[in-house]
């Protein structure tokens, strides 16, 4: 049941990812990050139906965290999209997820006091070399179109990982004092009025020059960020039942199932070093995740 659910959350993160990031690639970054986050807020609010008695009354003492979380997963989700008008869809996710991995292993250690093990900085040490392997390999090959940058792509997916962890960590913080699916909900959402507010000052501070995104497109990035509701569910429930550090090694094969859509959807074709140094960003990923619930595992064979 448990990696049903997390796999569930896989696919349905992942076509989310790539029909969202093909409309970014069409349209105003901050008008498609706003628009998924205010459908996700309305999609989304069925969660709340599951959380425990008393959930609300816990809320308001964490909302700074909250909010902190909302704002640095704005900057991360504006970060990803334009990485991914700049570069193929699996290398953008690759590398993002990469070197998230890295910055919120940094954070978590200076903000909780967790000094990272020898097994843990090899595994960084190999995400940092498959990422700039696919880095360099992306610089070297003709962009996906004539305006694509690849640099500005990797940059932009340092970007999204230093935001993201800089999300993560207050989030996780409001996760483990209130309802996981409150969190999910309030997160998800709060990304998208952090949109409204952005877009409404710049359209303030360029008077009526701002750029727009046409209704019919709205529909459409509502309708291809539905997913989210899917995945986010089966996500949050399964960590109630399973290993959250087993999920977020299975979530790693993020990268690998977008790779696959984009080619079936877009016709986005890898060479095949791309997809090897692809799969060696995945491996790495699963084995940092096997080093936090390694322990467990060791205390349950010889206990």
């Amino acid at each position: 049941m448990f990696l049903t659910l997390v796999v569930l959350a896989l696919v349905a993160y992942a076509i989310q990812g790539v029909l969202v990031g093909q409309l970014a690639r069409r349209f105003d970054l901050p008008w498609v990050v706003t628009v998924r986050g205010l459908s996700l807020l309305v999609l989304m609010a069925p969660l709340t139906l599951w959380m425990a008695d008393g959930s609300w009354a816990a809320v308001p003492g964490h909302l700074p965290w909250l909010a902190l979380a909302c704002v640095g997963a704005l900057l991360a989700n504006l970060a990803q999209t334009y990485a991914i008008r700049h570069l193929p869809m699996a290398i953008a996710q690759a590398a993002s997820q990469g070197l998230s991995a890295l910055f919120t292993l940094a954070l978590a250690g200076v903000v909780f006091g967790e000094i990272p093990r020898p097994v843990e900085i090899a595994c960084v040490a190999g995400i940092l070399a498959c990422v700039g392997a696919l880095g360099w390999i992306s610089g070297r090959d003709t962009p996906r179109a004539p305006e694509a940058r690849p640099l500005r792509g990797l940059l932009a997916c340092v970007g999204f990982a230093v935001c993201m962890a800089g999300a993560l960590v207050p989030l996780g913080m409001v996760s483990r004092e209130v309802d996981p699916f409150f969190a999910a909900w309030a997160w998800e959402g709060g990304i998208g009025v952090a949109g409204l507010v952005l877009v409404a000052g710049r359209a303030a501070a360029l008077r009526g020059a701002a750029p727009t995104i046409p209704w019919d497109a709205v529909w459409r990035v509502a309708l291809c960020s539905s997913p989210t509701l899917i995945g986010t569910g089966a996500y949050t429930y399964a960590t109630t039942i399973g290993n959250l550090f087993v999920a977020g090694g299975v979530l790693a094969m993020m990268m690998v199932v977008t790779g696959v859509l984009a080619w079936f959807l877009y016709g986005e074709r890898l060479r095949r070093a791309e997809w090897a140094w692809i799969g060696a960003t995945c491996a790495c990923l699963i084995a940092l995740a096997t080093t936090q619930v390694w322990p467990l595992i060791k205390a349950l064979l010889h206990p």
